[in-house]
């Protein structure tokens, strides 16, 4: 604050001398140098004054020379004529007259010379200068040369006659006059003006160091004064000074400092109330989310008693069911009177529906939990959909329906996938077709809508000629618990979770679904979805000598399996299936029985149930596998247990695969073939879950890329260690996190690519790219980096897309899916 006062003091001194210094320095030097032009001026006229009283002297002298020519002297100079001697006495007496001049003030040197330059006397030092030689000729009268004024006077000729004395004459008076004696003059004035303007600055330094002073003091004291107010002593005022003209601001302030005081108190009695609204609203809120943390806790406990009655009735309705349907199964291939085939089909459907109604709630349990998870496992396509068809069937003939699939002549049937969901979904679709029709047909109409190296994506779509929906209907048709009632079929029964769950499950399988409909003339429902194409497809085995002599390769002898369940009749039912197959089976009942059934027969494969009494199948299945650490023995857990997350939590126990119940003999089957084949050489570890089937090929990841390899998984657990220097865990995180960033990802990509935004397309494909090279994701790595090499020349946005890249964006998103998929099927990934 006081360094403001201080520059202020400076600023008005400034202010003030600078001027003030320029007129005093400008008035002195203008003064000195008018002073000097009047010295000087003074002294030329002094000097020709001198020298025309000299010369007037010298000029008497000549004039009255009047002596014979013998008694002159005689010029010694040769160019002197005789006119031009001088009488002794005139000589003397000029040369005394030219010394007697050196007195006056001024002279430096005189001399008599002729016209013609020759000295005749001379007085005084020699000249400092020299005038020229036409000098005289010319009648140049005075020259000033630098501090020496030379003056010339012309002089009349001897022995003339006083009436020719104006007459030329042979001789001139030179005169040198020196300024030197003019500088004590000229010192005394620089002096006196030197004098001068130190008193006129020294005044006006005084003057103006009062003035500033007389600012700056009062406004440092009010300053001080300002300091020691604040918010605890707002009461203080400023002392007013009445000798000064700071005052009107000093009342000016101690009226501010009045209002502000007003207003700190009553801002303070409004914080005071605010506050003290606040703390009951903060003890209100302490209320309150101890009130919703209390209901947050009975929620998780409602909720966990609910995922718990719901694993439990999962459990204990399938677990009959299983036996329901088995033997249905077994006794629908014994030979039965028709009346009891008929009977023995009735209780089957209804079974079935039984089954579907518990799955349904089950699955859409699944869903509000986010729990929901497909299979990834070999299949028919065509198979797929005729299953779903055949089970439709019945319905549709008791009503006089045409029902018949039509499949595209693209279609590939080899694929891999979730079989029994996709069966769902069309089943699902069929369901409310036939419902909903009274008369003509239902159609299901398959086709490719494109055909990749490794994916395809397949469109279903689901025809009726039923009453059609409107669109006020249409748009519930994807929420829970709605259904369609119509004036024309009231008879309708289900859940209404049904078109729920399939929404779902095609946005699982990376697909959409959606329908058309003209109210009185049908409805369409159709949905995509991507399915991986099976490289090495099987030939499905109707019996089981395949499994069971694999002598041509699954050399071993015959399979022998051990099926270890506590339910007697489930327990009977599989071994029943397994040897209707011609596999060897032993059972066990309990996890004691089956530990000891291992230790004394060598098996191929175990089929483990988990909820057992004593020791439950994890237990069992760690023991068992304590028994055989250095042989490896195949151990499937069977479970009715749809909840929870299980094939996780089995799998990254001690399980190598998972079956839940009903047990289905063609999933049964696959199993059996996967598991029992032998290792390829060179394998020391166990294969992978099946989330990839044996044998699958890597896709090409661009096209100029036409190599392939064998593909297990898309995760290659070896290459990310190797690539973290053996750091399992930072591997295992790496991964995670990039595995979490996938989904929006994909979208990106999508979006950027459809808009032809290639410079935000190429950031975010670049950002993928440097997220995979420490992860053992090769072949989403390698698609990312042939995508980025030909983004490096994209073109500019608006633009039609370039050829390759189209080819190379799908590639790209091929990857994605296949690891997210991969991702649902697998939560530890890597091995321990």
């Amino acid at each position: 604050m006081y360094g403001i006062f201080r520059g202020l003091k400076k600023r008005i001194l400034w202010a003030g001398l600078l001027p003030i210094l320029t007129l005093v320095v400008s008035t002195c030097l203008l003064s000195t140098l008018l002073a000097n032009a009047q010295l000087h001026q003074r002294f030329v006229q002094e000097s020709k004054l001198i020298s025309e009283q000299i010369a007037l002297l010298v000029s008497t002298m000549l004039a009255t020379d009047r002596l014979p020519s013998n008694n002159r002297i005689p010029n010694t100079n040769s160019n002197f004529s005789s006119t031009t001697t001088l009488s002794t006495n005139t000589s003397a007496s000029i040369a005394q007259v030219l010394r007697n001049a050196l007195q006056l003030h001024g002279v430096y040197s005189l001399r008599l010379v002729t016209k013609n330059g020759d000295i005749v006397h001379q007085a005084g030092p020699p000249f400092r200068t020299v005038f020229p030689a036409t000098a005289a000729s010319q009648g140049i009268p005075i020259v000033v040369r630098g501090n020496t004024i030379q003056i010339m006077r012309p002089l009349p000729k001897p022995g003339l006659e006083p009436a020719n004395r104006a007459t030329p004459t042979d001789f001139w008076l030179e005169i040198e006059f020196s300024q030197r004696d003019l500088l004590p003059t000229e010192y005394q004035w620089y002096l006196l003006m030197i004098t001068l303007a130190v008193s006129i600055l020294l005044l006006a330094t005084i003057t103006l160091v009062r003035l500033a002073n007389s600012l700056s003091f009062p406004l440092e004291r009010l300053a001080a004064q300002i300091s020691q107010i604040d918010l605890h002593n707002l009461h203080t005022r400023l002392t007013t000074d009445d000798n000064t003209d700071l005052r009107p601001l000093q009342l000016h302030i101690n009226h501010l400092l009045a209002r502000i005081q007003i207003r700190y108190r009553d801002m303070r009695k409004e914080v005071e109330l605010a506050g003290d609204e606040i703390q009951k609203n903060m003890e209100t809120l302490e209320l309150t989310n101890a009130e919703l943390d209390y209901s947050r806790k009975q929620a998780v406990e409602a909720n966990q008693s609910k995922s718990m009655f719901l694993a439990n009735i999962s459990h204990e309705m399938h677990t009959p069911l299983n036996s329901i349907l088995g033997y249905c199964r077994l006794l629908e291939k014994s030979a039965l009177a028709e009346n009891q085939r008929n009977h023995l089909h009735t209780l089957r459907s209804s079974a079935e529906t039984l089954k579907t109604i518990i799955s349904d709630i089950l699955d859409f349990s699944k869903i509000e939990a986010g729990k929901l998870s497909l299979e990834y496992l070999p299949f028919n396509l065509r198979v797929a959909v005729d299953d779903a068809l055949a089970m439709n069937s019945p319905s549709a003939h008791s009503k006089n329906l045409e029902i018949y699939s039509v499949f595209h002549p693209n279609v590939p049937c080899h694929v891999v996938g979730d079989a029994n969901r996709l069966k769902q979904i069309i089943s699902n679709l069929l369901s409310n077709a036939i419902k909903f029709t009274e008369q003509g047909s239902v159609t299901i109409e398959v086709s490719c809508q494109r055909l990749m190296d490794e994916f395809t994506e397949i469109r279903v779509a689901v025809k009726d000629t039923g009453i059609g929906i409107h669109t006020k209907d249409g748009r519930h048709l994807f929420q829970a618990f709605s259904r369609v009632d119509s004036a024309l079929n009231r008879n309708s029964n289900g859940t209404g979770l049904g078109l729920v769950i399939c929404k779902s499950l095609v946005k699982q399988m990376r697909g959409e679904i959606d329908f058309t409909s003209e109210p009185g003339k049908g409805s369409t429902f159709w949905f995509t979805l991507f399915l991986a194409l099976d490289q090495q497809p099987q030939t499905p085995a109707n019996s089981a000598p395949e499994l069971c002599t694999p002598a041509d390769k699954p050399g071993t002898g015959n399979l022998r399996i051990l099926a270890v369940d506590d339910n007697i009749p489930n327990l009977k039912l599989l071994t029943t299936i397994l040897e209707e197959m011609g596999v060897a089976v032993d059972s066990a009942s309990s996890g004691y029985e089956a530990i000891e059934q291992v230790r004394q027969n060598d098996y191929q494969m175990i089929f483990m149930d988990i909820r057992m009494p004593g020791m439950d199948g994890v237990e069992t299945t760690r023991r068992i596998r304590a028994l055989r650490p250095h042989n490896y023995l195949p151990i499937i857990a069977l479970t009715a247990h749809a909840m929870m997350d299980e094939r996780t939590r089995l799998l990254a126990s001690c399980f190598d695969d998972y079956q839940t119940k009903p047990i289905n003999e063609q999933q049964l089957l696959h199993l059996i073939n996967y598991w029992t084949q032998p290792l390829e050489e060179g394998a020391t570890t166990p294969r992978f879950p099946r989330e990839n089937p044996v044998g699958t090929k890597r896709l090409p990841v661009s096209p100029h890329n036409a190599s392939h390899k064998k593909l297990v998984s898309p995760v290659d657990y070896e290459d990310g260690l190797q690539r973290t220097d053996g750091r399992r865990d930072l591997a295992q995180e790496l991964l995670t996190k990039l595995l979490a960033t996938l989904p929006k990802t994909a979208v990106e990509i999508e979006h950027f690519w459809h808009t032809k935004d290639f410079v935000q397309l190429h950031e975010c494909v670049h950002k993928l790219h440097g997220a995979t090279l420490y992860c053992g994701v090769p072949d989403l790595r390698e698609s990312c980096k042939n995508l980025e090499a030909l983004l490096s020349d994209q073109p500019t946005a608006g633009e039609e897309p370039f050829g390759e890249a189209s080819l190379t964006v799908e590639n790209l998103l091929l990857e994605i899916n296949r690891l997210m998929i991969w991702q649902e099927r697998n939560t530890h990934f890597l091995p321990q």
